[in-house]
């Protein structure tokens, strides 16, 4: 797909410099021929032939610059249909919306330029079947059309361009050419869709959703209300009645974006959990502008659930730069891990290289139960990773009065900090798990991630052996690191995080032993607010991010940072 890339992203045959601002820029020089100097530069001196110039005065010189074409694939459904736009031959049909196409303009300075009989060719090259290209309302190039488009323009040109796939990608030669049909200066210009990016917590929340459920005598209505109160607007809360009252919505959809410099379309992905709230995206979140899309098929694992799969903020490892981050599912080494489909496709999409970690010690299996990531300001990468740690947590307890009254945790056996230190066998369960797992994995986020323990935020954290999950093992005390990341444009960074009840008031959070440790740990730029999400979550083995989704809003431009990744593959 991308072999003609790599002659794209620099001073191509025509002479065509693409610099690391996506643009093309080229220069006409006296005898019809290109010259590009190392900026772009318009200047142009003629040396070689002063007889045939000296008494003459002739036309100025034309300066041609051209932006590089990024958009969207056109595959959301704007007539609701259950077709893509592109299917439906939508530049003909007029379906689409203000995101579905690409423009490319050939500037009225450009035009005027032009000495008198002089014409403007347009070859179109690359994957032309994934394209359609339009002028004043008809297609003039592209799938089922012509290669070739010559027109003598008068005033600004503008073309439109309709891509059917991600990645679509090939070029538009632009010539100038005289009445008598002779070329009189070239140039190239880079066309290419979007890629499928799955988000990270360091792109911008636009929208937070969870689902309020009542059942048994038990409901979620003050963490619904805590979410309401701390993200307003930007909160939605999924009515649990109407789907199954499966509140898990992280599990059953993931988030991502496909985007150009003008264009954008949302992508849930919806992965084949297929349980109570799947319904949900097809009902509430897909719209024009918004896709939803299906990779696998069949039963699936746990692991094909959302919580098992994740991105990193931007990063740079061993020279490699990874400005929209890099994708990570957790599998066992051997049968456990997300439908290859799936896996395949964000591998496709080149720019996010994946990685994998340990999860078999885990009785759900997600790697959202152990760690996460949280912006942060002042740090050089912009986030730190925060793990759950076996030693904070003992050190933790061990600091606490032994005595402290523990009234949440009576229904896991224990009264008081000192019962659970008293447990020789939970202590060894959690040494092992540290240097079996955990330690292990955070080896493989430096290694993978190139970080340091400067990077990392180590926040107490345990885990039990639950009935029904054989010697795999889930969270002790509600896992703080599961949680929710919220950081609306213009606003401060908000964490929901699991309220650890860590105390003997558990209607007063203050001086909650764990709650302290947090808030003292985490960044100064960031707050965290603790909500209660014990029966409905916690002792159903999930917790805040688990019950929770988010969308964000796109992160860097990818045709400006990634296309030297892209010219690799």
């Amino acid at each position: 797909m991308f072999a003609t890339l790599a002659w794209l992203v620099a001073c191509d045959v025509f002479g065509t410099l693409v610099d690391d601002t996506g643009t093309s820029a080229i220069v006409e020089d006296s005898g019809g021929g290109t010259e590009v100097g190392e900026t772009g530069d318009s200047s142009v001196e003629d040396t070689e032939d002063t007889e045939d110039t000296e008494d003459t005065e002739g036309p100025e010189p034309v300066d041609w610059f051209f932006d590089d074409v990024f958009g969207v694939p056109n595959i959301d459904d704007d007539n609701n249909n259950r077709s893509s736009d592109f299917s439906d031959n939508g530049g003909a049909s007029g379906v689409n919306g203000e995101d579905d196409h690409a423009t490319f303009t050939i500037s009225k300075d450009i035009v005027d330029g032009l000495p008198d009989g002089e014409s403007i060719r347009i070859t179109l090259t690359g994957q032309t079947n994934k394209v359609r290209i339009y002028h004043s309302g008809s297609q003039v190039l592209g799938q089922n059309s012509d290669s070739t488009y010559e027109i003598s323009p008068n005033g600004r040109v503008e073309l439109t361009l309709e891509f059917a796939e991600m990645l679509s990608q090939g070029t538009l030669e632009l010539e100038r050419v005289n009445s008598a049909g002779v070329t009189q200066d070239s140039a190239e210009v880079l066309w290419m869709a979007s890629p499928l990016l799955i988000n990270h917590h360091l792109q911008e929340a636009e929208e937070v959703w969870a689902v309020a459920v009542s059942y048994f005598g038990s409901d979620n209505n003050a963490m619904m209300s805590d979410f309401e109160s701390e993200l307003g607007t930007g909160f939605t809360a999924a009515n649990g009645q109407q789907y199954g009252n499966d509140v898990w919505i992280q599990d059953e959809f993931e988030w991502g974006n496909l985007y150009g410099t003008d264009t954008r379309i949302g992508v849930v992905l919806n992965l084949i959990r297929d349980r109570g709230i799947d319904d949900y995206a097809e009902d509430h979140m897909v719209e024009p502008g918004r896709i939803s899309l299906i990779y696998g098929s069949g039963r699936a694992s746990m692991q094909d659930y959302g919580g098992n799969l994740e991105t990193t903020p931007p990063i740079s490892v061993g020279g490699t730069d990874y400005p929209l981050g890099r994708f990570y599912y957790g599998d066992d080494g051997n049968m456990l891990s997300p439908h290859d489909d799936l896996v395949q496709a964000v591998e496709d999409n080149l720019l996010q290289e994946a990685f994998t970690q340990t999860i078999k010690w885990l009785c759900v299996g997600h790697v959202d139960e152990y760690h996460t990531f949280v912006p942060d300001k002042a740090s050089a990468k912009g986030f730190k990773l925060v793990v759950a740690d076996v030693d904070e947590a003992y050190a933790l307890l061990e600091s606490m009065n032994r005595n402290t009254n523990l009234p949440q945790y009576q229904v896991k056996g224990y009264r008081s900090v000192g019962e659970i230190l008293d447990d020789n066998a939970l202590r060894a369960l959690n040494e092992d798990l540290r240097d079996d797992y955990i330690e292990p994995n955070i080896s493989t986020f430096k290694s993978e991630m190139g970080l340091t323990e400067a990077d990392i935020i180590r926040i107490p954290g345990l885990f039990e052996e639950v009935r029904g999950c054989g010697k795999t093992t889930a969270a002790f005390m509600p896992g703080t690191v599961n949680l929710a990341v919220a950081n609306f444009e213009g606003e401060a960074v908000k964490l929901i995080a699991p309220d650890p009840f860590l105390r003997s008031n558990v209607n007063n959070q203050t001086g909650d032993a764990l709650i302290d440790a947090w808030n003292s740990a985490m960044p100064a730029s960031v707050e965290t607010h603790f909500v209660d999400d014990w029966d409905i979550y916690h002792m159903a083995l999930g917790e805040v991010h688990c019950g929770t989704k988010v969308q964000r809003a796109p992160g860097d431009d990818w045709w400006d940072t990634s296309l030297d990744i892209l010219e690799g593959n």
